[in-house]
């Protein structure tokens, strides 16, 4: 599984998440110090860039991470052209 999610990573550059799976995702990652872990997603998951779509959230504390609060097709989009990686979306 964990060779699977490596690969997967690989080729994403953007997280996009709901406020419930983000809020979760911020307690643990940035905090996580298991020998058990894999460093590579570790430092995947706090170094990416992550969107968090949510009308209630008004700031974030974790590492590259961006609140909007209204789901924006143009937006997503323009993400998607700009040169990089895919964009996974964890929910």
């Amino acid at each position: 599984m964990e060779t699977y999610y490596k690969e997967m990573f690989m080729n994403f550059d953007i997280i996009l998440f709901g406020s419930t799976t983000y809020k979760i995702m911020e307690d643990y990652w940035p905090k996580s110090l298991s020998a058990d872990e894999n460093s590579d997603i570790k430092n995947f998951m706090n170094n990416s860039r992550k969107i968090v779509f949510s009308k209630t959230l008004n700031n974030t504390e974790w590492n590259n991470s961006e609140v909007m609060k209204e789901i924006s097709s143009e937006k997503i989009t323009a993400m998607k052209q700009a040169i990089g990686k895919d964009i996974v979306i964890f929910s």
